[in-house]
């Protein structure tokens, strides 16, 4: 089962890979209060899709493309 997660594009790094940041609320094992979560992903992308910052966009894990994307872009 292929993970899909969404989030919010927070930087374009060439025509190839844009960091998208996903946030999830979790409870604290202690103090019992919700917390946001925050984690970015380095995601590949097709190089004519044109993508703009703080667009909503949803990710689908994939093989390992290099050392640190193992996320592709989900067309919307």
């Amino acid at each position: 089962m292929l993970k899909v997660l969404l989030g919010v594009v927070s930087k374009v790094i060439d025509d190839r890979t844009v960091v998208v940041l996903v946030q999830r609320k979790a409870i604290h094992p202690l103090y019992k209060k919700v917390i946001k979560i925050n984690k970015k992903y380095l995601v590949d992308k097709d190089a004519h899709s044109s993508i703009a910052l703080n667009q909503n966009v949803s990710i689908i894990q994939s093989r390992p493309i290099s050392k640190r994307k193992k996320w592709k872009l989900v067309a919307n």
